[in-house]
């Protein structure tokens, strides 16, 4: 009669946490939050068999180690499957025989944030910090030896552990757990034992989360997840009646100003229709002055005798150089050039017969736009000079001394209307 009552409850156990487990892995894949749902990890500690009799074996304290896989399918709850190696190595008492046994524990689970449950609006730092409530059942298979029987074989079992986790980061995070498992049909002792024995154990926990850059299911507070409905329909339409208070306030204001703004806005246009046509008319005036400005400047005659050669401008031998005792007669003329902007000048500059005629050539036109630059940077239109250089062409004196060389090498202006 126990046994068909533990086998019974073992169904509807494994029954109910299936039904959970889909829920939670089709809740999971169903939503598309920008979440990671993925976790697996390694845990270990020890195991202690809790013995109803005692009168055989001894209290003895055994390692436990495994591995876990979970898909978390939100904030309060998610499945998974763990494998738990357990040691149930006891020793005999009154001469008995020595107990070695152990059992590898495949457990399928539901998990619940208690955390969550109690306070579903934390603070970034405390969403580090959670606790897990597990229930799970599964099959255990075993194995002992008793000096006078071994065995090994399949049970089931069932399990419930509290763990809390701290995330050191998006995808790792440390735990403890304190676990229990019931073995409603004990078969990893000898049958000559007929008490219950159950085992509880305590475990270290590194998880491992599936993605660096998104953050996990299970670091995330409830409201954060999925904020409360009622609550955001009742701030929306707050917000929303302050909006359209706020608004209507706006448009009575502006109501009643609106003849105002009219008036002013006429009496704005009929300003700027004003001052443009002032400006109109002061535009055709300047117009008509500049009209009239440049017909005088074009009727202005030029200088009838022109200097065509400037005599204090001597240039020496091979030297195209601007010498400085030809400045006061440049500036004249540049002076007289910006006074009259229609007025134009041709520079002609020459050469002795020193040379060759390339060579007479080059340097006759380098004189004359060295003037032309000089005229430039008075103030005078690049276009109001123009230059050439005609060489040791029309010499003005004898080229057989030095004197008659010296005034040979010279610059002629000619005035252009």
């Amino acid at each position: 009669m126990y046994h068909f009552l533990i086998n019974s409850i073992m169904k509807k156990t494994v029954t109910t946490l299936a039904i959970f487990g889909l829920l939670a892995v089709s809740s999971a894949f169903a939503q598309n939050n920008d979440v990671n749902r993925i976790s697996f990890g390694l845990k270990g500690g020890y195991n202690y068999l809790l013995l109803s009799d005692r009168t055989q074996l001894s209290t003895g304290i055994n390692p436990s180690f495994g591995a876990f896989f979970e898909v978390t399918a939100n904030p309060l709850w998610g499945a998974g499957l763990e494998y738990l190696y357990l040691g149930n190595n006891q020793d005999a008492k009154s001469g008995g025989e020595n107990l070695k046994s152990s059992v590898n524990a495949l457990t399928y689970y539901n998990s619940i944030n208690i955390t969550n449950l109690v306070s579903a609006n934390r603070s970034r730092g405390w969403q580090k910090f959670n606790v897990f409530g597990t229930l799970g059942a599964g099959i255990g298979i075993y194995s002992y030896d008793a000096g006078a029987g071994k065995e090994n074989g399949v049970q089931p079992s069932v399990m419930g552990a509290l763990s809390a986790e701290y995330n050191f980061a998006k995808w790792f995070a440390l735990g403890v757990e304190s676990q229990y498992r019931a073995n409603p049909d004990v078969k990893f002792i000898p049958n000559s034992y007929t008490g219950t024995a159950n085992q509880c154990g305590f475990n270290v926990t590194a998880r491992f989360k599936l993605g660096r850059d998104k953050e996990n299911v299970r670091n995330v507070a409830l409201n954060d997840y999925s904020p409360n409905p009622c609550a955001q329909a009742v701030a929306q339409n707050t917000a929303a009646l302050g909006q359209e208070s706020q608004q209507l306030s706006t448009l009575q204001s502006t109501v009643a100003s609106q003849d105002q703004s009219i008036q002013a806005l006429q009496s704005q246009v009929q300003s700027l229709q004003s001052q443009l046509q002032q400006q109109a008319a002061a535009r055709q005036a300047a117009q008509a002055a500049q009209a009239q400005a440049a017909a005088m400047a074009a009727a202005r005659p030029a200088p009838k005798n022109p200097n065509t050669q400037y005599s204090n401008i001597d240039f020496a031998v091979d030297d195209a150089s601007v010498p400085t005792s030809g400045y006061a007669e440049l500036d004249q003329l540049a002076a007289e050039l910006k006074a009259n902007p229609t007025w134009k000048v041709q520079v002609v500059g020459y050469t002795d017969n020193t040379g060759t005629a390339a060579i007479n050539n080059k340097l006759s036109k380098d004189r004359a736009d060295a003037i032309k630059s000089y005229l430039v940077s008075k103030g005078v239109a690049d276009s109001a000079v123009s230059t050439q250089g005609l060489g040791s062409a029309d010499p003005i004196a004898s080229n057989d001394t030095e004197q008659g060389r010296a005034q040979n090498r010279r610059i002629e202006i000619t005035w252009i209307k």
